[in-house]
């Protein structure tokens, strides 16, 4: 009788195949249900036939092997004692047993040692029935006339004559079968020991982990030593205050800057200060601004943020800002207050300045001298002179470069800038210079009687120099600004043209006209050098507007576009512009990328709104009446007005000549 031996994980039985036909599979309703998940729920036919017993694959999704074999689908092979069979990870062995008679007693089962040859196109004949043995044929016997009724016999068997026959060898089949099963608990005792071990491992781990975290949590607190971190400047203990250093460079500042109004009693506060340099006056302005000093922490000091703008963290103060972080005043102010601990008065940085006239001759030696830059801890200075701006066919240089004072002989007409780098430690400065060179002119002779000789320019007054350099500058004159106001307003207005700090100024005050300050204020290139180009020529206003309206800062700084328009409207063109309902929509709608026609110019999108505004008279108009209030503290008249729009329209590079002329004193 045919059967299957079923070779689980960790079971084996054995299916006997007494259907003709039995399902293979992990259905409840199969002949031989497999408890595998890898095995599909109708897998594979065994059928019975006359040739022998056929396995059938069903179209199942793992398919099936005979023999490490695959059977292809939906067809069947023929199966021979000892094949085996794999469904899944299940393995089947099938095994078929024929009886064979015995010549005393009935038939003695044993396994087939002969294979069954497979037919090669012969249609398979189900037989559902096992078929009844022929019997075999013996020669004729002469059949006995009566044969008496034999007489019964006892139930009791008795020993036979013949010997015991001995056992069979086990056929190949039955060894590569006992095989197969060795090797299957092989491998599964092998997979229960490295489960078993990879189980250890992890306990261990989890032991070492928690006894790691205990010993942490046991640790002594006092074994760990924390580095406290080296105090800063500003949380140095600040002792008594340096004499020397605030009647040497603090009390100036104070006479010239907050003298005028904390002179008085109840009008500048509890700050009182004079103007007076007698060592009586400064011992007096000392102790006032002593007590303007916070304890611990200098950089918090009323002395220091009372000056300042709201805009550079500065207190409120009646008198507004009065300087600025980036002014060598309030390095000075802030050098001494800082400075108190060690007893001496410390800039932040040194301060450079030059000392050197503004035009000259071709050939001639020109003297640069930085006699007049500061030391910022009153130790020495290292001076780097370069020469950063000459005409193109010139071929000068700069002699002792590496010395306190320089020399140029320019060789050719024209504009040269001169800057001059001082260090002192890890703190710089920087300053420029302007030198106009012209050809000298060849005389002719003349013999007409000389004319008479005109009178000298007169020099600028100190009170109207005083004012001109603070609301164009920012600062007090300086020695070069006192040089060339000797020669008369000319001279001065030249002067005040070839500073950078005009340009840096007005670029500062324009950005807090425009709220670009603080973290939305622009950094880098091409800002860092807009007051030089602003000098040179190579960027008007108009220039510098328009990148400032179409770049990053102004997007971050108005993200919405009503409220962007809206801005841009009321500050170039002034409050009523901004309240113009049918200018405003025009304006919405270029911002929002559609064409419109805005001021009489037809645009398109925001770059052409910001183009058509910054390019208007509108906008023209209202920068000079800005201008003019600020330095003459009064309307421009409407005549005057229309005049100098026609003229900034035509050459915008004339708003900084016309403003120094505002800003000198009225003959």
């Amino acid at each position: 009788m045919a059967s299957v031996i079923v070779v689980g994980r960790r079971s084996r039985r054995e299916h006997p195949l007494s259907e003709a036909v039995t399902v293979v599979g992990r259905d409840a309703g199969a002949g031989l249900e497999l408890g595998d998940l890898q095995v599909s729920r109708r897998h594979a036919l065994l059928v019975r036939a006359r040739q022998g017993f056929f396995v059938k694959d069903l179209g199942s999704r793992n398919g099936v092997l005979l023999n490490q074999e695959r059977v292809p689908s939906r067809e069947q092979a023929l199966l021979k004692n000892g094949d085996v069979l794999s469904v899944g990870r299940t393995t089947l062995i099938f095994k078929e047993l024929a009886d064979v008679p015995s010549e005393d007693g009935p038939p003695t089962p044993t396994i087939l040692a002969a294979q069954v040859v497979r037919p090669a196109a012969e249609e398979l004949v189900l037989d559902p029935e096992p078929v009844a043995a022929e019997p075999t044929p013996t020669r004729p016997q002469p059949a006995p006339a009566a044969p008496p009724a034999p007489a019964p016999r006892p139930q009791r068997s008795r020993p036979s004559s013949r010997p015991p026959r001995a056992p069979s060898a086990p056929s190949v089949d039955a060894l590569a079968l006992q095989t197969l099963i060795e090797r299957t608990e092989r491998d599964r005792q092998f997979f229960r020991n490295l489960s078993l071990v990879m189980f250890c491992l992890l306990i261990a781990t989890l032991v070492l982990l928690f006894a790691y975290a205990l010993l942490q949590r046991n640790e002594p607190q006092g074994s760990k030593v924390e580095a406290k971190p080296a105090p800063t400047e500003s949380e140095v203990a600040t002792s008594a205050p340096d004499a020397g250093a605030f009647e040497q460079r603090v009390h100036p500042i104070l006479a010239s800057r907050c003298a005028t109004c904390h002179s008085v009693s109840g009008k500048g506060g509890g700050l009182l200060l004079a103007s007076s340099n007698d060592p009586g006056t400064v011992a007096d302005n000392l102790a006032a601004a002593s007590a303007f000093l916070t304890p611990g922490a200098p950089e918090a000091s009323p002395l220091l943020l009372k000056p300042l703008s709201p805009d550079e963290g500065g207190l409120e103060h009646g008198g507004g800002a009065v300087l600025h972080m980036a002014s060598a005043e309030w390095r000075i102010l802030r050098g001494w207050v800082v400075g108190l601990s060690s007893g001496e008065a410390k800039l932040a940085n040194p301060e450079a300045r030059i000392l050197a006239p503004s035009t000259a001759g071709c050939r001639q030696r020109v003297a640069l001298r930085a006699s007049e830059s500061q030391s910022g801890a009153g130790g020495s200075l290292d001076y780097r002179w370069t020469l950063i701006e000459a005409p193109a066919e010139s071929k000068s240089r700069l002699e002792d470069p590496r010395a306190e004072t320089a020399v140029l002989v320019p060789d050719v007409e024209g504009r040269y800038a001169v800057m001059l780098t001082v260090k002192e430690g890890e703190g710089k400065d920087s300053a420029t210079h302007v030198l106009d060179v012209r050809a000298p002119r060849a005389q002719k002779t003349d013999t007409r009687p000389a004319a008479p000789a005109r009178p000298a320019a007169p020099p600028v007054a100190a009170r109207g120099l005083e004012r001109t350099t603070q609301v164009l500058l920012g600062r007090a004159p300086s020695a070069a600004d006192r040089a060339a106001s000797q020669r008369g307003a000319a001279a001065l207005r030249k002067h005040l043209l070839g500073e950078d700090a005009l340009y840096t100024r007005w670029w500062r005050l324009e950005l807090d006209h425009l709220g670009l300050t603080g973290e939305h204020q622009p950094t880098g290139e091409p800002w860092s050098s807009l007051p030089a180009k602003l000098r040179s020529g190579r960027f008007s206003v108009i220039d510098v507007y328009y990148a400032l309206l179409v770049g990053q800062d102004w997007l971050e700084r108005y993200p919405d576009s009503e409220q962007s328009v809206s801005t841009l409207l009321d500050k170039l063109l002034g409050p009523e512009a901004g309240r113009d309902a049918g200018l405003k929509r025009s304006a919405l709608r270029l911002a929002e990328g559609h064409s419109a026609t805005i001021l009489g110019v037809r645009a398109e999108g925001s770059v052409g709104l910001v183009r058509a505004v910054v390019r208007s008279k509108e906008a023209a108009a209202q920068l000079l009446r800005r201008s003019y209030y600020r330095l003459r503290g009064e309307e421009l008249p409407a005549g005057r007005l229309t005049e100098l729009c026609e003229r900034f329209v035509r050459d915008p590079a004339t708003y900084f000549e016309q403003v120094v002329s505002w800003a000198l004193p009225r003959s």
